[in-house]
């Protein structure tokens, strides 16, 4: 079984995940609210006492994961997919694209963005407004983007292959030179000024 290594105050304690499924993103809401997404549609639940799975009602690999309270997380992974769990249950939510779908960040439950690629195709930036999913426009960019994140609504970055940053400023999303073609996986910042890719 896959080990989980969780620190604390008094440094990292080794934990079984219950699962042999590969494991791809983490977010939680509180210590005793942690989410985990994985291949297969594999999704683990941290209530404070071990993880337990969750029924996701999906097969396809899950990429991604971010919420903005314990009754309000997304999920998205390949071929477009999207989930959304409600405190209850997961349910697929109508998605804008049937590409890939790798990373998810939200300003709040009415702005959230998740970024993903096809090898023949634009990338994929796709917003959802609290109603319903759209495709945003991206310039064109080829290669594949992995991970969003935000200081605010009008202030994200998507990051990706051969060193991609793009920067939305709320109105539309701009290409940023990087300095390095080295492919991005995630990004992640304290601040509009500290952040880190």
């Amino acid at each position: 079984a896959i080990m989980w290594d969780i620190y604390d105050a008094s440094g990292w304690t080794t934990m079984a995940s219950g699962t042999h499924e590969t494991l791809n993103d983490i977010w939680g809401n509180s210590a005793r609210d942690v989410y985990i997404v994985g291949n297969n549609g594999t999704i683990l639940h941290h209530y404070g006492q071990g993880w337990a799975p969750m029924q996701s009602n999906t097969s396809e690999d899950l990429r991604g994961v971010w919420g903005s309270a314990r009754n309000d997380v997304f999920a998205v992974g390949r071929e477009g997919e999207i989930l959304h769990y409600d405190g209850y249950s997961w349910t697929p939510m109508s998605s804008p694209t049937a590409q890939d779908l790798h990373g998810i960040w939200g300003s709040s439950e009415n702005d959230v963005y998740a970024v993903g690629w096809s090898r023949y195709t634009d990338n994929k930036i796709c917003h959802y407004n609290g109603v319903s999913w759209s495709e945003m426009h991206s310039y064109g960019y080829l290669y594949a983007l992995f991970d969003v994140w935000g200081s605010s609504n009008t202030d994200i970055l998507a990051v990706g292959a051969g060193g991609a940053i793009f920067h939305y400023d709320g109105t539309a999303w701009f290409p940023m030179s990087s300095g390095t073609t080295s492919e991005l996986r995630d990004v992640w910042g304290s601040s509009a000024t500290n952040v880190f890719a």
